[in-house]
């Protein structure tokens, strides 16, 4: 049940990647509408933990600012808005953090941004310029 899937909020790689980014977002969609004081001090908490040797690993921080939006938590707007700038909206949290902002205030999720690929190794090139 729901406290189980609790225990798996806190930072502990011991119980694994998949099962700790599953369970929070479970527990976004239990509390959804309904915020719950210590699950945003948690996710956020789970945003937060950026520095060290062992920063806590995206999916979870990602699942954490979606559930902080399908919960209806207004309270960390100023968390959500620094880390999708801070990461950039094309990667995990970052966009975590867009869908939560657009949940939460309607504010439009920005366009993933187009990254220009250069290829130097394909079979077939130019002989010479």
């Amino acid at each position: 049940g729901e406290a189980e899937m609790r225990g798996y909020v806190p930072k502990n790689p011991m119980l694994g990647l998949t099962a700790r980014t599953a369970a929070v977002w479970a527990i976004g969609h239990l509390h959804a509408g309904k915020p719950d004081v210590e699950l945003v001090k948690e996710f956020v908490s789970r945003m937060n933990d950026i520095q060290g040797p062992l920063p806590e690993m995206t999916p979870v921080r990602a699942m954490s600012a979606i559930a902080l939006g399908r919960m209806q938590d207004k309270t960390e707007l100023e968390t959500l808005r620094k880390y999708q700038t801070m990461e950039g909206h094309g990667s995990w949290v970052g966009f975590g953090c867009s869908w939560a902002l657009r949940e939460l205030t309607g504010e439009p999720i920005p366009p993933t941004p187009v990254r220009d690929k250069v290829y130097s190794d394909w079979f077939l090139q130019p002989l010479g310029s």
